[in-house]
């Protein structure tokens, strides 16, 4: 989860920054093009460095326990199992959240906006539908690749399969 989520954040902020790259060889009234890019581009990084999936910080929690504490008792051991149990299901929960109807609806709210900003803002109709095309497109595919591991991990431990 880490990588897909720091992996997201560095490619859209790169999106971004390549943006702003390109605005000094672009005529002055089309900069404002780049300018509503670089932004989405900032706005669809902030959730990643904000809000990343909690699975990330409760796994580095429980394996700091773990490697700190390793429980000895039978005690011990049932409070680390009712941390643990707590985790997955409050991480699967947000992992739920994080690719439910909800972000599908966000993400057409955001990108329509900036279609909508440089349509009728700017008359600038084709670059707001590329900017909202490829901000849809690209906040899609983040959505459906989030891992969905915990999610998975969840149900099976809630069958009682706790194979591998």
């Amino acid at each position: 989860m880490s990588w897909w989520n720091w992996g997201w954040a560095v490619g859209i902020g790169a999106s971004g920054l390549g943006t702003l790259v390109a605005v000094p060889f672009v005529a002055p009234e089309n900069r404002i093009d780049y300018y509503t890019g670089a932004v989405m581009a900032g706005a669809g990084v902030i959730p990643f460095i904000v809000a990343p999936p909690n699975v990330i910080h409760d796994a580095q929690q429980l394996h700091a326990k773990l490697q700190a504490f390793p429980p000895k008792t039978d005690d011990q051991v049932c409070a680390l199992l009712s941390d643990a149990e707590s985790r997955l299901m409050r991480d699967a929960r947000n992992e739920r959240l994080l690719s439910g109807w909800w972000s599908h609806a966000a993400n057409v709210a955001i990108n329509a906006a900036g279609f909508l900003f440089l349509g009728f803002g700017y008359h600038h109709w084709l670059s707001g539908a590329l900017n909202g095309g490829i901000g849809f497109a690209i906040g899609e595919a983040v959505i459906f690749t989030q891992p969905r591991g915990t999610m998975d991990d969840l149900a099976r431990y809630q069958r009682g399969d706790l194979g591998p």
